[in-house]
């Protein structure tokens, strides 16, 4: 049997979610609350794909200027490189306006506070450090790893 959502082997597992008929995934239209689903129950299948904070990132929006460098800390010389290799000004590079933030798996920027959100839901935060609590929480390179 194979879960009717990814397709995946089930190897004998049941799963009854009361209440809960998961939509709109068209392989659940013809069901109805109180029905068996034979879900293989990863998180993935069940709520979607978990989006997750995967590097450190600058971003630059200066007029028709757009850019986003990443890297595994903040201004760490590989983004220093990459700044100095970029097309950006000399003032540009030195005075930005810069934000900093984070990336997900799907090259999408956050800022350090929605970043903050993501990871904690995501039980991504390893270790605390001073002044990640700012403000309800503010995400820094040194919380993840």
């Amino acid at each position: 049997m194979k879960c009717i959502r990814c397709r995946t082997e089930l190897k004998g597992k049941r799963v009854f979610l009361e209440g809960y008929v998961p939509t709109p995934h068209p392989s659940f239209n013809h069901m109805k609350t109180g029905d068996d689903l034979f879900l293989c129950c990863s998180y993935e299948c069940l709520m979607g794909p978990r989006t997750m904070i995967v590097a450190a990132a600058c971003r630059i929006v200066d007029g028709h200027v757009n850019l986003i460098f990443v890297s595994a800390r903040h201004f760490d010389p590989l983004m220093h490189n990459q700044i100095d290799n970029s097309i950006l000004t000399e003032d540009q590079k030195s005075d930005g306006p810069w934000e900093q933030g984070f990336i997900d798996q799907w090259g999408n920027y956050w800022s350090r506070k929605e970043a903050w959100k993501m990871a904690e839901k995501n039980n991504q935060i390893r270790r605390r450090c001073g002044g990640d609590t700012v403000g309800g929480g503010t995400l820094y390179s040194e919380n993840l790893y």
